[in-house]
């Protein structure tokens, strides 16, 4: 008997403590424009948020980018990325951020684009995926020379890319360093690193 009391004292004590947790959270407007489904994202800062914005209609030829903590978000195209679908975005601050750009069939153009002033230009990281075929999945940045990007396989492995100067060089990871049968828990760790 005093076993199941304790049992019910510590149900109870789940319970209460569960609905305590929970009630710290509340929703939040969005503050996304009508008809933006937001698939990538990277908070910077409490602020600045930098955003891959999809409007089921067209392709994501665009970012969105709020610096109020996503109350609010503008909307801001790319030019030159017409027809390009956006893999990933990520941001190191307010003003330096990468996409990752492909057309829709990962047949013909493959870019990773920079920016350096908040979003104002974009210029093409013209070492990476340099062939076509090439279908950037996503690009990561472990601080503000070291990044990594993945890609599908062309030419029979993965295109993994890397950078030890903020993008201006990139270099392919060798058929050698990986493996036709990499699997997604592999992407996810090398994401991770």
């Amino acid at each position: 008997m005093i076993k199941l009391r304790w049992l019910f004292v510590f149900m109870l004590m789940t319970i209460l403590f569960n609905n305590k947790a929970m009630a710290q959270w509340t929703p939040q407007p969005s503050g996304l424009p009508t008809g933006i489904s937001v698939f990538s994202f990277h908070p910077v800062d409490p602020n600045t948020i930098w955003a891959i914005g999809l409007s089921y209609s067209r392709p994501s030829q665009g970012f969105l980018k709020s610096v109020d903590g996503g109350k609010t978000w503008r909307v801001r195209t790319i030019p030159n990325a017409s027809g390009l679908w956006f893999g990933s975005i990520f941001a190191r601050d307010s003003s330096t951020a990468w996409i990752s750009t492909v057309d829709f069939n990962c047949t013909l153009i493959a870019n990773i684009l920079k920016t350096s002033d908040g979003g104002n230009t974009w210029v093409k990281q013209t070492t990476a995926f340099p062939a076509s075929g090439g279908c950037p999945n996503w690009v990561y940045f472990f601080d503000a020379n070291n990044g990594v990007s993945m890609g599908d396989p062309t030419n029979g492995y993965f295109e993994i890319y890397t950078t030890t100067n903020s993008g201006d060089n990139w270099t392919r990871v060798s058929k050698d360093q990986t493996s036709t049968q990499l699997t997604l828990t592999s992407i996810k760790l090398i994401k991770a690193l």
